[in-house]
C-alpha cells in the first residue's frame, strides 16, 4: 500500500535540523502488485489476484479492493506486516519514504497452499502475470511452480521484477514468454546495456535469460522491445486521468 502525504514547509525543526511540515492532502494508493491489479482491471479484463497480507489492521484495506471482474484470493500471513511506504512531499518535491515491510521468505506451509491456487486458478486465465518487489513472497520454490504451471496448461508467463533493495534475481525466471525491465534491472542483467546499440542490446539479454520476449522501459525516451522476434521502439505516451502520484517507475506502457 503506498501513502502520499502532501503538505508545505513552514520553517526548520526547533529540536532538529529538518523541515517542519504542514500536512494537507492524504492519498493512499494500492501499490505494487495492487496497482498492476488495477491495470488490468481499468483495461478491461478479468483478473484473479493472489498474493499475500499482513497479519495487522493495515490488511483491512483491502476489504475495499473490489471490482466487479475481480477475484480476490488473499492469504493471511501471521509472521508478517502488510507493505506499507508512506512518502511525505512539499509541493512536488519529496522530503522522505518510510518503508513498513518484511522481506523474509514465506512459510513451506504458506507456499504450498498458494501453489494449490495457482494449479486450480491457471487453468481458467489466458495470461499469468507476476510482478515480483522481492518481498519474500515469490521464494524459488513457488517461482519454479509458477514455470511449470505456465507450460503445463500453455499460459504465457509475463515477469516484471524490482530490484530497488535487493540484488537482481531475474536469473530465477530464465526462460518466461516476456519479461518487463526498467533500464537500471537491464544493466544488472546486463551490465554493457547499450541504448545507441538496442537491438544488440535486446537480444544479448534475450539470450542471457532465454527469453520469448523482452520490453525495455525507458520512461520519457519511450519503450524498447522484442516481441513476436520483431524489434519495435516507441516514444512515451502520456494521458492524465485524475491525480497521478509522482511514482514513474509504476506507469505502464501498452505495446501493440
Amino acid at each position: 500500500m503506498d501513502i502520499y502525504i502532501y503538505g508545505n514547509v513552514v520553517g526548520q525543526a526547533l529540536d532538529a535540523p529538518v523541515p517542519e511540515v504542514e500536512e494537507g492532502k492524504v492519498n493512499t494508493f494500492f501499490g505494487g502488485n495492487g496497482l498492476v491489479a488495477s491495470h488490468i482491471l481499468e483495461l478491461g479484463g478479468h483478473l484473479t489476484f493472489i498474493t499475500v497480507l499482513g497479519a495487522d489492521e493495515d490488511s483491512k484495506h483491502y476489504n475495499s479492493f473490489v471490482h466487479p471482474r475481480l477475484k480476490k484470493i488473499f492469504l493471511i500471513d501471521d509472521t508478517r506486516r502488510t507493505t506499507v511506504k508512506k512518502r511525505w512531499y512539499d509541493g512536488w518535491k519529496k522530503l522522505l519514504q518510510v518503508n513498513k515491510v518484511d522481506n523474509h521468505n514465506i512459510s513451506a506451509s504458506l507456499e504450498k497452499k498458494l501453489s494449490g491456487y495457482i494449479g486450480k486458478e491457471a487453468k481458467n486465465v489466458d495470461v499469468i502475470v507476476i510482478m515480483d518487489p522481492q518481498h519474500g513472497l515469490l521464494t524459488k520454490g513457488l517461482i519454479n511452480h509458477l514455470k511449470k504451471i505456465s507450460k503445463k496448461f500453455k499460459k504465457p508467463l509475463y515477469v516484471d521484477v524490482q530490484i530497488s533493495h535487493k540484488k537482481s534475481n531475474h536469473h530465477l525466471y530464465r526462460g518466461v514468454d516476456y519479461m518487463l525491465l526498467n533500464e537500471k534491472e537491464a544493466r544488472t542483467v546486463y551490465p554493457k546495456f547499450d541504448i545507441k546499440k538496442p537491438e544488440q542490446t535486446l537480444a544479448t539479454i534475450m539470450k542471457k535469460l532465454n527469453l520469448k520476449n523482452v520490453i525495455v522501459k525507458l520512461g520519457s525516451r519511450g519503450t524498447l522491445a522484442v516481441v513476436n522476434g520483431r524489434y519495435i521502439k516507441t516514444r512515451a505516451y502520456t494521458k492524465i486521468h485524475g491525480t497521478i502520484p509522482p511514482k514513474k517507475k509504476d506507469l505502464i506502457r501498452a505495446i501493440s
